[in-house]
């Protein structure tokens, strides 16, 4: 399983991408961009390379020219993004509520 996260920097660029360690992607991340950093949100899904890929295509209007994972976005949109990432259930999760099991009353 990965997260995949949302990142902004200081002139309302934002990122979407994975990572194994967050904190560890972010620092490296940091090294290279003069603006400061933060994390929005970030999410553990089994499924992070699918995630990704569907919220970069939701997101492909506003891509940066700096690179394919940055994207220029107002605050609204950003929200926007980061419910789409809240709500996005990992493999297991899908996997329960899908079972004829899920919804049965414990005795």
């Amino acid at each position: 399983m990965k997260y995949v996260y949302l990142l902004r920097d200081e002139r309302d660029y934002y990122k979407v991408g994975i990572a194994v360690n967050v904190s560890k992607r972010m620092a490296s991340i940091q090294t290279s961009n003069p603006d400061r950093i933060r994390l929005v949100c970030c999410r553990l899904v089994e499924d992070a390379e699918q995630v990704e890929r569907k919220i970069h295509e939701y997101l492909t209007m506003h891509r940066s020219n700096g690179g394919g994972e940055w994207f220029k976005l107002t605050h609204e949109q950003a929200v926007e993004v980061a419910c789409l990432l809240n709500n996005a259930r990992s493999q297991n999760a899908r996997q329960n509520a899908d079972s004829p099991n899920a919804h049965r009353a414990k005795p």
